[in-house]
């Protein structure tokens, strides 16, 4: 009996959730488990936190794989977060950090007090990022 009360219980919460975000009352993302829900901040906070892991660079079809949401979720909290925060770069697929950007920073700059002078398609080449990028956004950052 026990049991049967719980999974009644269970039952009427999943249904009282589904009744919440059919009336658009909370927004919540169903997990690819099906097990779980997830507020888009939790996603975003969740992406960030995948980020970071990966080094401040990932592409975004790794994402759902990572947080366990689909990827339609995955790219739509992408492209908000990008257009709220702009430490965030997308190119090419990928997600960038400032941090991963400021990493690179440094590598060239390093690379030009020894060489004294690097080509900026090298560059593209050696970071996989178009040239315009390394020109505008991360050359913009050595000093």
């Amino acid at each position: 009996a026990v049991s049967n009360t719980k999974r009644s219980s269970e039952r009427n919460c999943i249904d009282l959730v589904l009744k919440l975000i059919q009336q658009d009352q909370v927004k919540l993302i169903h997990t690819s488990s099906g097990k779980e829900w997830l507020t888009p901040d939790q996603l975003d906070r969740e992406i960030r936190d995948v980020l970071a892991a990966n080094g401040g660079r990932l592409n975004v079809t790794e994402i759902p794989a990572e947080v366990g949401v689909a990827v339609e979720h995955c790219e739509a909290r992408v492209e908000l977060m990008r257009k709220k925060d702009s430490s965030l770069a997308r190119v090419h697929g990928d997600l960038l950090s400032s941090q991963y950007l400021q990493g690179v920073a440094q590598e060239i700059e390093e690379g030009l007090e020894e060489a004294g002078c690097l080509s900026v398609s090298d560059l593209a080449t050696r970071y996989n990022l178009p040239a315009d990028f390394i020109r505008d956004s991360v050359l913009d950052i050595v000093s």
